[in-house]
């Protein structure tokens, strides 16, 4: 992540009523982090940067729209982040650019959920809202190339060797969950004995 985040919110619709998903990007367009709320205040929006900013740490700049609400919740989490930190004296404070031209690049973003929100009928609950999104943005996370496949580089000889042929590690998708907790979900990849029609030699097929 950079050090220069945009945030802002969207509508999304649930019950024929409005609610808000927050979203943050770095400078590159990469997502920081997302939150969906029943209702745009104070609290929503402390709640939104508190978990950002905990999550991965203080961004020297935050650009957001004419929104007082963002700007006020931005200035206590900071506040409060620097005197968990101890450094509230020789910390600079979170530099918050108010814009809504330089704020274009998230307006930009929100479109990649809205391409697939808005051919939906609606969403009928809250929770199942909840869920979707977070499927939703984990989808675009994955195609802005966050979610990546990952596995040891270096095994070490005292893993298993068998016919003479090292066995790979198993390979482990990272991906966030609907409480936005990092979660590591091992790809299972088996095989299985399978005799060729043709010389009944024997061999292996992946499942």
């Amino acid at each position: 992540m950079t050090g220069k985040w945009h945030a802002d919110e969207t509508y999304i619709k649930v019950r024929g009523q409005w609610m808000y998903l927050y979203r943050a990007i770095d400078s590159v367009g990469d997502t920081v982090d997302f939150w969906f709320g029943q209702h745009r205040d104070m609290a929503a929006a402390m709640r939104f940067f508190t978990m950002a900013i905990e999550r991965h740490g203080r961004p020297q700049r935050i650009v957001i729209d004419g929104s007082q609400t963002n700007r006020e919740a931005i200035i206590s989490c900071d506040m409060i982040s620097r005197l968990r930190e101890g450094r509230h004296i020789h910390t600079k404070p979170i530099r918050i650019r108010q814009s809504q031209c330089l704020n274009a690049l998230i307006e930009q973003d929100h479109r990649r959920i809205k391409r697939r929100v808005g051919p939906m009928p609606g969403f009928k609950s809250f929770s199942s809202a909840t869920i979707t999104l977070a499927g939703i943005e984990m989808v675009q996370m994955m195609r802005k190339r966050q979610g990546r496949y990952s596995c040891n580089p270096g095994p070490s000889l005292a893993e298993p060797v068998a016919v003479g042929i090292h066995c790979a590690p198993q390979p482990v998708l990272h991906a966030v969950d609907r409480n936005h907790s990092l979660i590591k979900m091992p790809l299972v990849v088996r095989s299985r004995p399978v005799t060729s029609d043709a010389g009944g030699k024997m061999g292996t097929e992946t499942i």
